[in-house]
């Protein structure tokens, strides 16, 4: 990761003497009244006053409006302490501190420390320069001498659009999995009693909580202008987005299932979102979310993978858990394939020979061919070389499951992932993997980032994206490709570090990356449309 630029600057309390902060047209502000933070295109103002942290202020300055209506202030803050539901509108908090900074992107970061009690609660905000979204996540600290319960807490909490309620549309999309309508723009139209709450574990193909896809758009049809709400997050989360606590319209975001007591001296960080406004239409929308991402989340795109051609080699069955058998003989024969399909792209000006599942003797050992040979051979006609290697799958027969039991989730074939030290496995073998086979392009897929339960999911989404980010920094010459049963892993920031992904891993039928490019750049998306002859058998 670059290293952050500029002076960080720890201001009183109370706001005494506030530090301001400019980036090109990024601004944050504090005074007497609170903070303010924007572009050109988006304004936030959050005040804290009798105790209460609230955003008081949504503007969109694309269309001159504002977003809080009907004086119903946000709260800034939610989760569940020790049983009893804290907000940040509940009187009971003081500051601690504010601190802003400017980041290696001339992107400005606001952190607002406050106390509730027994814990400390640190609210992020990043704004972007030239960008119509502001990033926010919340850290808790268990600042007391003994165990608190946390639960549920909520990562984005806003109370929009009030005045509007009647006739707004609500557009989402649809899952990331392999199957007919993935992907999909859907539209509903809202009224002042509209509510409806999107959880991630429930519809269509669900594995690690991939119902829908993260973007949720809402529009007024007649000012042509609206909400733009994004997040990050591969664990359990529920969006609420309506008539919620009598208020019209909410929209909240929390780490479903969560609960755990946090030892002294603990914290808990959430994942990230956003909230964005624009002008016009959905695909206004989609262009603004892809100019932030070209702009701001592009520095771990390497050219050598990105907007590449790449051809499957044909891999020999079996290939989930265990490799062929004899494996000498089946490495002998992947080899020849690779060398087979070199002369194919040789011949058709393909860019990355992609060698997928079966070519390991067991998942968890992961004992390989001599890929020297193939990637230096590809090396010889400028090409590139991507390898599926889930290194978060085992076998309880592998070396890690042997080595490890406690590392396997009970029932699967899977690490959970929660635990740091199976990231630290994974870096180790991916490095190892680096110095004896040449830089390559790993391509992950199956069950990254899962865990047994919902609490732990948080810790194990955090160290897949710490795992991912550590390869990036050892390896700049190496690349990501994602997938995960398809289009699973579709976000903002793993797309961020991939320079590829596959969307739905066949089975859509006519169906393909319609509204996926909304949410990340189509030039990194790839696909096998229809490898299992669901729709298509010529």
């Amino acid at each position: 990761m670059k290293a952050f630029l500029g002076v960080l600057i720890i201001c009183a309390p109370l706001l005494a003497g506030g530090a301001d902060l400019g980036s090109a047209d990024a601004y944050v502000r504090s005074g007497p009244d609170g903070w303010v933070l924007g572009t050109a295109m988006v304004e936030k103002t959050v005040r804290l006053s009798g105790g209460s942290l609230t955003l008081v202020s949504f503007r969109n300055e694309l269309s001159g409006r504002e977003y809080i209506q009907e004086g119903a202030a946000s709260r800034e803050v939610r989760l569940t302490i020790d049983g009893e539901i804290v907000s940040g509108a509940d009187g009971k908090w003081s500051l601690v501190r504010e601190a802003t900074r400017k980041l290696a992107q001339g992107e400005l970061e606001l952190d607002l420390t406050l106390r509730h009690g027994n814990v400390d609660v640190t609210k992020h905000y990043v704004v972007y320069p030239s960008a119509p979204l502001i990033r926010e996540w919340i850290e808790v600290r268990n600042i007391s001498n003994r165990p608190v319960r946390i639960r549920e807490p909520y990562f984005l909490e806003s109370h929009v659009l009030g005045d509007e309620a009647d006739g707004l549309d609500l557009h989402y999309v649809t899952g990331g999995g392999n199957y007919f309508g993935s992907q999909m723009l859907k539209t509903e139209r809202m009224s002042r009693n509209y509510a409806r709450t999107f959880d991630s574990a429930i519809g269509i193909q669900t594995m690690s909580y991939s119902a829908y896809l993260p973007l949720l758009v809402l529009r007024n049809p007649r000012s042509t202008d609206g909400v733009i709400a994004g997040w990050d997050y591969m664990g359990h989360w529920a969006l609420m987005v309506g008539n919620y606590d009598r208020t019209a319209v909410n929209l909240a975001i929390k780490v479903a299932g969560y609960e755990k007591p946090l030892q002294p001296g603990q914290s808990i960080e959430t994942p990230k979102a956003f909230m964005g406004v624009f002008k016009g239409d959905m695909d206004d929308v989609g262009n603004l979310l892809l100019d932030w991402q070209y702009k701001y989340m592009w520095e771990f795109t390497s050219p050598n993978y990105f907007a590449k051609t790449r051809w499957a080699v044909d891999w020999p069955n079996p290939w989930v858990g265990n490799g062929g058998t004899p494996s000498g003989d089946n490495w002998g024969r992947r080899l020849a394939l690779d060398l087979r399909y070199v002369d194919l792209m040789r011949e058709t000006g393909t860019d990355i020979l992609w060698d997928d599942a079966g070519w390991y003797d067991k998942w968890g050992s992961w004992n390989a061919p001599e890929w020297r040979l193939t990637n230096d051979f590809l090396a010889k006609h400028a090409m590139k070389w991507v390898l599926w290697y889930p290194t978060f799958l085992a076998t309880t027969d592998s070396i890690v499951g042997l080595k490890h039991p406690e590392w396997l989730i009970p029932g699967q074939r899977a690490l959970e992932q929660s635990i740091k030290a199976t990231a630290g496995w994974q870096k180790e073998l991916l490095d190892r993997s680096v110095k004896d086979w040449g830089d390559f392009q790993w391509r992950y897929d199956i069950a990254p980032a899962v865990s047994a339960n919902d609490t732990d999911y948080l810790e194990s989404d955090r160290n897949f994206r710490d795992l991912l980010l550590r390869f990036k920094q050892s390896h700049p010459a190496s690349g990501i490709d994602a997938c995960y049963g398809g289009g699973r892993w579709i976000s903002y920031d793993l797309a961020r570090f991939a320079e590829s992904g596959e969307y739905t891993d066949g089975g859509v039928g006519p169906n393909s990356s319609c509204c996926s490019r909304l949410i990340v750049p189509p030039d990194k998306l790839h696909n096998v449309v229809d490898f299992d002859h669901t729709w298509y058998n010529p």
